[in-house]
């Protein structure tokens, strides 16, 4: 570790503690790094020369192609990587005239799909990102207002697999204003990006308004509401174990290509938190992903057909029947459902 001063040590320390107890580098040597230019993915670059010099990093910058100064933000993280003698990657990833939702879902889907393709074509293990714990604050407020379970107050975490595209965030228990004194003081340069400052997208509200406020009412809300994030996945954990510890009794032979039969009667039974996540593991095998899945979909299944109200419902992209005493999850596609699997059951 070069000499620095005492401050920006002990915000490198902070970082390093996170590295090591939580693992989030294992089996990592060549990491991708996103580096949109800002602040935090600037410090994040430099944090992880100092504390892991021997990983072989790659930047990768998305240009949006969504504000005039995007060509020069690109260029500025290209310049930067040279500075360092490291290699980069610019890519254009605007989002298409006819997109649907938000604005902000469709760049991370975009980024998510740049990262899992310069990985395969590097053979990179993971991409680094630069989520800092005021991140991860607003993401929990963001999620609750939006009507999230546990899982959304859960929030991210220091290392995920996306299915196969390994995400580590070493920055998420750092203050955001702690990571910009560590900036100046290592004489960092970076991009400002104005539309951080655009109160129409959700997250600038919540960090401009909502999170300034609780401060002043309750000091020290940002740590405890990332606090709070890591309790709730305490338990996410606890609950993903258990299910799965549960699996083997209920899964039952399925002949349908792509279904899972379960034993009802047992999934009856369990607690309803833990038939709710092994209902949602199982949802994700059948079909893939949870978009558009609710809570009032798994309340369907349990309640209505594993209830015994009715034979048969369907939810986004399956097909929940129960024949006897056995659950069947079937892929739904573009079926409906005929007017005697939803006659009440007698």
């Amino acid at each position: 570790m070069s000499s620095q001063a005492p401050a920006a040590a002990s915000q490198l320390s902070a970082v390093d503690a996170l590295l090591r107890d939580g693992d989030v580098l294992r089996d990592i040597r060549h990491l991708l790094v996103g580096c949109s230019g800002g602040g935090d993915s600037v410090a994040l670059v430099d944090v992880l020369r100092e504390l892991r010099p021997q990983l072989r990093l790659t930047l990768i910058h998305c240009d949006h192609r969504a504000r005039p100064e995007s060509a020069a933000d690109a260029q500025f993280v290209g310049e930067y990587a040279a500075s360092l003698g490291v290699e980069c990657r610019i890519v254009a990833a605007p989002l298409a005239v006819a997109a649907t939702g938000s604005r902000e879902a469709g760049w991370r889907q975009l980024r998510r799909a740049a990262f899992r393709s310069a990985i395969d074509e590097l053979g990179a293990d993971a991409v680094a990102l630069g989520h800092t714990a005021d991140d991860q604050a607003e993401t929990v407020l963001l999620n609750l207002a939006r009507g999230s379970g546990l899982r959304g107050l859960a929030a991210m975490q220091p290392r995920v697999d996306h299915d196969g595209l390994v995400v580590v965030r070493p920055l998420l228990e750092m203050r955001r204003r702690a990571l910009r004194h560590y900036a100046h003081e290592r004489g960092l340069e970076w991009r400002r990006d104005a539309s951080n400052d655009d109160l129409a997208f959700s997250r600038n509200r919540i960090r401009a308004r909502v999170v300034p406020e609780l401060e002043a009412m309750a000091p020290g809300a940002v740590a405890n509401i990332v606090r709070l994030a890591g309790i709730v996945r305490e338990h996410e954990l606890y609950l993903e174990a258990e299910a799965d510890a549960q699996r083997s009794r209920l899964e039952l032979g399925e002949a349908y290509p792509g279904g899972v039969a379960l034993a009802g009667p047992r999934l009856a039974q369990l607690p309803r938190p833990v038939a709710m996540e092994l209902l949602r593991q199982t949802f994700r095998q059948v079909r893939g992903h949870l978009h558009g899945i609710t809570k009032e979909h798994f309340d369907a299944v349990l309640d209505e057909v594993v209830g015994g109200r009715q034979t048969a419902a369907d939810i986004p992209g399956i097909r929940a029947r129960l024949e006897g005493d056995t659950l069947r999850l079937l892929p739904l596609q573009g079926r409906q459902l005929r007017g005697s699997d939803c006659e009440q059951a007698s």
